[in-house]
């Protein structure tokens, strides 16, 4: 009897085990499914926590994370984690395996468009209502300063980028069929449409190469595609190689001359940093960010720490700008800038001037494109600058 009892009692244990698994079999595949559509916005726009928590487990069974992947390069990446909890970031890539997180972001809305500004030590953050915001780079502090106009109806701005004289550009699209490179302003926010709609349907960010070309992803059909600045017109460069879903991030690191994407990799249901060839579109991995947490990061910019205004210059009062430089580099101070010594980065001396005075300009014309080191001596100290020469 029993024998019999417990042959009963486990024949029901497996029974529901077997239910069990089954359904939790069939709660995986409807999750997957839903990653099969388009979506521009946040993960949580799709998934609720246990659901993540739930996708989270099944990626890492079958893509166990490898936390040796590392990337060779001494840069800073700013961005917003996108998905709940919402935080403002700052990725190392030499150590994708942790964020530095500095306090949660206090936007409603999704972060799906983002640039770092060297000169204002910031990032304007563009939401998905078209909302425009600056904040510190080393901080969740943020400045509403006001709204994108004149986008086309019902379009929201996915990407953000500057040209290395300035120009401002922004791409934008509804996420099913209109989409719209767009001209910014950004002393008004106000948008200037190039051409009509380019036809893209989900076109997710925006970023420029070494030769000023301005460069998209969509995500519908997973191609890079070349925005040419005077019409708006996209031109096919290819396959980017992966299959990329909600918003993420891209952008242009002119220290290593490379676009580099904070992509969610549908397949591997997590975020990598990515490599884009910028020839043929397509994309390589250089790690994943947080490997075995699912994250989600609608913008990335790259920055060097090194060019930011740091803590000594303020005390001085001492700005240089812009950086990177073209032509005509100011230097400015409250205390008398006595010598400016410009070295190469072998140690060569290529330029060397005496203002005697708070306030001076450069000509860097003559220079060649590349990273040079400052010495600005002042009353008592000497300040070292990194300036890059485009």
């Amino acid at each position: 009897m029993k024998i019999s009892t417990l042959f009963i009692t486990l024949s029901f244990l497996l029974i529901t085990i077997s239910n069990y698994a089954q359904e939790q079999i069939t709660d995986v595949q409807e999750l997957l499914s839903r990653m099969q559509e388009n979506h521009m916005g946040s993960l949580n726009d799709v998934f609720n926590t246990e659901e993540l928590q739930t996708l989270q487990a099944y990626f890492n069974s079958v893509n166990p994370p490898n936390e040796e992947e590392l990337v060779l390069m001494n840069r800073r990446i700013a961005s917003t984690k996108g998905n709940t909890p919402v935080a403002v970031v700052t990725m190392n890539p030499q150590d994708l395996t942790t964020l530095e997180n500095l306090g949660p972001s206090t936007i409603p809305e999704f972060e799906g468009a983002g640039i770092v500004i060297t000169m204002q030590n910031g990032a304007y953050v563009i939401d998905n209502g078209n909302n425009v915001y600056l904040r510190g780079i080393s901080n969740n502090n943020y400045v509403p300063v006001g709204a994108v106009t004149n986008v086309p109806g019902g379009e929201s701005i996915t990407g953000l980028e500057t040209l290395s004289n300035g120009d401002m550009y922004a791409i934008s699209t509804n996420g099913m069929n209109s989409s719209h490179l767009l001209m910014i302003n950004p002393n008004t926010w106000e948008a200037m449409p190039i051409g009509g709609n380019n036809g893209l349907v989900v076109p997710i960010a925006l970023a420029r190469d070494g030769a000023d070309r301005l460069i998209t992803v969509d995500i519908d059909d997973d191609n890079a595609y070349v925005m040419q600045a005077a019409t708006g017109a996209p031109t096919l460069m290819g396959p980017i190689g992966f299959d990329a879903n909600f918003g993420q991030g891209m952008g242009y690191d002119a220290e290593v001359d490379k676009v580099l994407l904070t992509a969610f990799n549908n397949t591997l249901g997590d975020s990598q940093l990515r490599e884009m060839n910028t020839t043929t579109g397509l994309t390589v991995s250089l790690g994943t960010i947080t490997p075995g947490i699912i994250d989600q990061f609608g913008y990335g910019s790259f920055y060097d720490a090194d060019l930011l205004d740091l803590q000594g210059a303020n005390s001085l009062d001492l700005s240089v700008y812009p950086n990177p430089v073209i032509d005509i580099l100011n230097v400015q101070s409250n205390f008398f800038l006595y010598q400016i010594d410009i070295y190469a980065l072998d140690g060569s001396k290529v330029m060397s001037i005496t203002p005697q005075h708070p306030s001076t300009e450069i000509d860097m014309r003559a220079l060649s494109s590349r990273f040079y080191l400052m010495t600005i001596q002042l009353e008592g100290t000497t300040y070292t600058h990194k300036l890059i020469k485009e």
